[in-house]
């Protein structure tokens, strides 16, 4: 082995770590999300999304409503983040008169999903449905399966063993020189 060649993998080791450690990410730093579906009772819809330890979701939130009343199924339709409300996104239409069966699933900056019964119109009074994290709501899907791919726990151990056998090897080939 020659020195250049330590140097290049010291170096392509180094940037794997350091490439890990900038992707984890505030929505690692969070974990999950919880999810509260509200109505205003004539048709307006919208959700909060926080963090589990409380804190609004400030990042880019990226989610989508699905309905399904008497008028038929609406969506899946985009909800679109509201100005000057961190975590709050809304339903850009309004839902007709009678109960809907209603789906939240927000896919980042972490993936949630809320299902709620809402009441439009007749005097609905308003809603407020809140669907923790770690209690799914029901019937709510099923988490998908690991696909057995490594997870960035792993790859940061095998960046940082390549990162130490690299400085090992080389303070081996300067101490027998």
């Amino acid at each position: 082995m020659t020195l250049r060649f330590l140097r290049s993998t010291l170096a392509a080791a180094a940037a794997t770590a350091a490439l890990l450690l900038v992707t984890a990410g505030p929505a690692r730093a969070h974990g999950a999300v919880d999810i509260t579906v509200h109505s205003d009772g004539t048709g307006s819809l919208w959700a909060t999304v926080r963090w589990v330890d409380g804190h609004p979701v400030s990042e880019k939130l990226t989610a989508l409503v699905t309905a399904t009343g008497p008028a038929g199924r609406v969506g899946p339709a985009p909800m679109r983040a509201v100005a000057g409300q961190p975590g709050v996104i809304s339903y850009g239409d309004q839902l007709t008169a009678g109960t809907w069966q209603v789906a939240v699933d927000v896919a980042t900056p972490a993936i949630g999903r809320c299902e709620a019964t809402i009441p439009v119109g007749g005097g609905a009074p308003p809603a407020e449905i809140r669907c923790p994290a770690d209690q799914p709501s029901p019937p709510a899907a099923a988490p998908p399966a690991s696909n057995g791919g490594p997870t960035g726990a792993v790859i940061a151990a095998i960046a940082a063993a390549a990162l130490a056998v690299a400085g090992a090897v080389l303070w081996w080939r300067r101490r027998s020189r």
